[in-house]
């Protein structure tokens, strides 16, 4: 879709004599294009850029499931070829003039956004995962008063208990539930 910056684009939105706009040319990498029920894209044109939302049964339009996602599970990006594609006018958003500066930007911001969240999230878990699970004593040499034990049962946690240092037991407190390791004490 673009050359060698994201002004030079060379899918394009042409008029056909019989006055009806024609779709041509590619993309590689279009985010979730395969499973994508709606293509939006951005294609020259000559009075400027042109908004194009495209069904994925548009004739003409192929959908190309070659992107090896170095670690990126379910991407399911690809390439996207549109060729010789009658366009429904209401379905494009001709802009006049060149295209501005900042006419991409936005979602260059909103991946950046989805980005910081993603990388957010998973610090987050990681602390979270680190605060309860991880076990320093191992290194340090000094050994934690319990450790958290749990039963899973069909991938459901279904009971907790404190795993005491020897000599000391769990021992219930005898409120709430037996299934709760809050409610048990190393004695």
């Amino acid at each position: 879709m673009c050359g060698k910056n994201k002004f030079a684009l060379k899918t394009r939105v042409e008029r056909r004599a019989d006055g009806k706009l024609i779709l041509n040319g590619s993309k590689f990498y279009s985010t979730g294009s395969y499973l994508a029920e709606w293509i939006s894209l951005t294609a020259a044109s000559d009075d400027g850029g042109a908004g194009v939302l495209l069904n994925r049964n548009t004739p003409g339009l192929t959908l190309v499931d070659d992107w090896e996602a170095f670690g990126q599970k379910n991407s399911v990006s690809g390439t996207v070829i549109f060729d010789n594609i009658e366009l429904d006018e209401g379905f494009v958003s001709q802009r006049k003039g060149p295209m501005k500066r900042t006419g991409l930007t936005f979602p260059q911001i909103l991946h950046a956004a989805i980005d910081t969240g993603i990388a957010e999230g998973a610090l987050s878990a990681a602390v979270q995962y680190l605060n309860h699970n991880a076990r320093p004593w191992v290194e340090s040499g000094v050994a934690p008063d319990a450790l958290p034990a749990s039963r899973v049962a069909n991938q459901v946690v279904n009971r907790t208990r404190p795993i005491c240092a020897y000599p000391k037991e769990a021992k219930y407190s005898g409120t709430g539930s037996i299934d709760d390791a809050a409610n048990f004490t190393c004695q």
